[in-house]
């Protein structure tokens, strides 16, 4: 997998697949008070 060769090339040493950045994205979006679907929803 391509991620797997970058995070060699980095000093990261943690599991990461490309599904750990959809949960990063959703959990800021969530720290930030921005709900898609409240926000969008009557329009």
């Amino acid at each position: 997998m391509r991620l797997q060769r970058l995070l060699k090339k980095t000093k990261i040493k943690k599991h990461i697949t490309p599904h750990t950045f959809r949960h990063t994205h959703t959990s800021l979006l969530i720290e930030a008070n921005y709900y898609t679907l409240k926000r969008y929803k009557n329009d």
